[in-house]
């Protein structure tokens, strides 16, 4: 038995078929550090991943009535919050008062009236979990009456928290955010070097409390690589942070203590173009570095800028990419489509972008509404949503599947399906480019092998723009 168990909130419990890969790219490191600060002040701790896990709901209740904690964390980030309720349901229903249910997360942090409206959970924190939690916990074992909102505490130095325990999750081989499909699995495993980002785009749900950013000390994320190393055979980190390249000198002291201690793993981490600098790439390709996305959004430098308000011109997006060349680092470039004023041309722009500066990879994603961002307030706004829809996805009244259920932003004057046509054309003249092929095998021939095991995904990408499971979570919601 155990005092506590977590639980990743899943976008969908598995139904017995192939692994969607975005449910199974990254562990859950936000309730694994939870995890292992509980289990350093003496709290034993279980952690429940349902979709990798391939556990149902039933499966979910059994392991909650076979532990007896006393009480049951949930975090849950939008997709998943339908699932969080309905699970806080299924463990209310079965077992009464006990165990306590609280509601954490990515979602918890952006909708601060959540516990108001679903009484089923005992208590919501708000922002960093690992100090505030213990301190619900010993309320709970001291028979002490627990508050509704929490506001989580900020830990003050970040390098004096335990490395998460992997151990925890059981085996589960996950596929590595960055990776494309689950047959292109490596010895990968997922960090946090920093935490917080101070850029307010005009998407992000990012909770107040993220704005301020604290870098762990280079020594202090070098033991953590070394550690999966050894202990997991550990062959490659994604750094997963929001940008890991804010700060030159720290990056640079990141790569001397990679080299100083003759670690030959390779790495990948998301930066702003804006922070591509010469001695910075140099020095981190050396440490291992072998690829950076960076969130350009939209090719049109209008959008990108006044309306999502990004701050990156489109010669630091081509500096970045030239140096990306010059060091041997693969240049992947996140990009959307469906923002305020976005036209025709500019879809086109952002189709472009990455032929124009010849980046290595580019990902197209269509805009979601997301709570707490500024978009979902001028959507709201516009009438393009209800204020309500939350509620109505939890109900089920706009749909169950969160790819198809949940609203896209359409510019005004266009259509979704302008969106989905102009993301079908822009994966077709990036991708179907003898350029592009000779580019790959030149920059290095190896690739050539990674990017036939992507083939699959990308056949339904390039002929339906989606991937096969976002294409089968729209066919049947029709």
């Amino acid at each position: 038995m155990v005092q506590v168990i977590l639980i990743n909130s899943p976008t969908n419990f598995p139904d017995g078929k192939e692994f969607i890969v975005d449910a199974t790219s990254a562990p859950p490191l936000g309730i694994l550090y939870l995890a292992a600060y509980l289990q350093q002040q003496g709290v034993s701790v279980k952690i429940l991943d349902p979709y990798p896990q391939r556990l149902s709901l039933e499966d979910i209740l059994i392991e909650v009535e076979n532990e007896q904690p006393v009480i049951v964390g949930i975090s849950s980030m939008t997709p998943g919050i339908r699932n969080a309720v309905i699970i806080a349901s299924a463990i209310k229903e079965k077992f009464g008062n006990m165990p306590y249910i609280g509601i954490g997360g990515i979602h918890a942090s952006c909708d601060i009236s959540f516990i108001e409206r679903y009484s089923v959970f005992d208590f919501q924190v708000i922002g960093e979990g690992e100090i505030t939690f213990h301190e619900i916990v010993q309320c709970v074992l001291s028979g002490e009456k627990l508050e509704k909102l929490y506001y989580g505490k900020q830990y003050p130095d970040i390098d004096d928290l335990p490395f998460v325990d992997r151990e925890l999750l059981g085996g589960i081989r996950y596929v590595g955010p960055h990776d494309a499909s689950e047959a292109n699995k490596r010895e990968t495993a997922s960090m946090l070097a920093t935490r917080g980002c101070p850029f307010e785009c005009v998407f992000c749900s990012k909770p107040p409390q993220r704005k301020k950013v604290r870098n762990r000390s280079a020594k202090n994320i070098v033991d953590e690589m070394e550690e999966l190393a050894k202990k997991y055979g550990i062959k490659h980190v994604d750094f997963i942070d929001d940008n890991i390249g804010l700060e030159s000198e720290w990056l640079i002291g990141l790569g001397d203590e990679i080299l100083t201690r003759g670690l030959t793993m390779e790495w990948s981490a998301q930066m702003r173009a804006t922070d591509a600098k010469d001695e910075v790439f140099k020095k981190i390709s050396e440490a291992g570095c072998r690829a950076i996305f960076f969130g350009i959004e939209s090719g049109s430098e209008r959008i990108r800028n006044r309306i999502i308000r990004k701050g990156v011109r489109d010669k630091d997006i081509i500096n970045a990419t030239n140096l990306c060349r010059k060091y041997g680092i693969e240049s992947n470039f996140y990009l959307m489509m469906g923002f305020p004023t976005e036209t025709k041309e500019d879809l086109k722009a952002t189709g472009d972008i990455g032929i124009r500066t010849k980046a290595d990879i580019i990902g197209i994603h269509l805009t979601k509404i997301l709570p707490g961002s500024k978009l979902f307030d001028i959507a709201v706004n516009e009438g393009k949503i209800d204020k309500d829809i939350t509620d109505k996805f939890i109900r089920g009244e706009i749909g169950t599947d969160w790819t198809s259920a949940w609203p896209t932003y359409i510019p005004e004057g266009l259509t979704i399906n302008d969106l989905i046509d102009a993301k079908k054309s822009a994966y077709r003249r990036f991708y179907f480019r003898f350029g592009w092929m000779l580019q790959r095998y030149y920059s290095k021939p190896i690739r050539i092998i990674s990017d036939l095991k992507h083939l699959r995904v990308a056949a339904n990408v390039l002929l339906f723009g989606a991937t096969k499971s976002a294409i089968d979570s729209r066919l049947k919601n029709l």
